[in-house]
């Protein structure tokens, strides 16, 4: 695993937040938005607690921009992969029940957006510093 790093901070849209909620299959209760990737660039909303089995994953790559960039920020600093979870806040992922936050929102307008970099997704077994 990565060492531990500050959140990076995200602008995001209130529609664009609301996208990501309408992605999901199955509702937790605790989480709005919860998805899972994986080293290959796959993406896949939460359906069933642990392991999802390849045949029913629903990948998403693709579908929303903002999704594609919070997964390649969720595998840059956590190369395993694994689920992450996602509220008003920001971005987070679990060690042995703890929190980490990886990405902080700040919710801006349309014309704000430019500020976000797209990231080219990350190959198999590649870190962050390898994506340039």
């Amino acid at each position: 695993m990565s060492e531990r790093r500050s959140p990076i901070s995200v602008p995001v849209t209130r529609e664009e937040f609301r996208n990501l909620r309408e992605l999901q299959i199955k509702c937790r209760w605790d989480w709005p938005a919860t998805f899972s990737a994986n080293e290959h660039g796959h993406i896949w909303p939460y359906i069933t607690p642990g392991y999802t089995a390849e045949d029913n994953r629903l990948h998403v790559r693709g579908a929303l921009e903002l999704l594609d960039y919070l997964a390649d920020e969720y595998i840059s600093v956590r190369p395993e992969g694994g689920r992450f979870f996602i509220d008003e806040t920001g971005c987070y992922y679990s060690v042995f029940s703890r929190r980490v936050q990886f990405g902080k929102f700040e919710f801006v307008s349309d014309s704000e957006l430019s500020r976000r970099k797209p990231k080219r997704p990350l190959g198999p077994g590649r870190t962050a510093e390898q994506r340039e």
